[in-house]
């Protein structure tokens, strides 16, 4: 859930997340087949807070599904794909999930006047606009981790007020 609410993703696409393609060097994950399919193919710019999380996910999967979590991310020994199918969490103790934690992401960018532009590429949002398709994202790639590193940090700085000493 915090890699959720720190990428914006939508989580089917980020439970199909496999470590092949994690790029560390690069700070990214590749998610080749995001909604829309695989034409919309696009890279998570990581901030420092999801690579930790990241790096936690993996300890957690190697004790909760061992074989599983070779390939995947978000491994689950109960599902037939080996991934993280469904979520089931008791409402009362997290409140927001999913669609939620992804409007969090996005009200947390426009607290932070991160543009338009740069939002949607973050999102992996098409442009309607002419103007808004120029530019691709290998040179933006910069501004887009940039970004992203802001917005986490924002996220970090929100949750460590309010629920003290929240770890990424």
């Amino acid at each position: 859930h915090l890699f959720t609410l720190l990428s914006g993703s939508r989580p089917n696409a980020l439970s199909k997340a496999r470590w092949a393609d994690l790029d560390v060097r690069r700070r990214a994950l590749r998610i080749p087949e995001p909604k829309g399919g695989p034409d919309r193919a696009f890279a998570i710019p990581l901030s420092r807070p999801m690579l930790a999380s990241l790096i936690r996910a993996r300890k957690a999967g190697r004790k909760v599904a061992p074989r599983q979590s070779a390939t995947f991310v978000f491994p689950s020994p109960d599902s037939a794909s080996g991934h993280i199918a469904e979520w089931k969490e008791d409402r009362t103790e997290l409140a927001k999930w999913g669609k939620q934690l992804r409007q969090s992401y996005v009200i947390a960018a426009e607290v932070l006047d991160v543009s338009e532009r740069t939002l949607k590429r973050l999102l992996n949002h098409k442009t309607q606009d002419v103007t808004m398709g120029y530019g691709d994202r290998d040179r933006m790639w910069p501004r887009l981790l940039a970004e992203q590193e802001r917005i986490s940090a924002h996220i970090m700085a929100q949750a460590a007020g309010r629920f003290g000493g929240v770890r990424a």
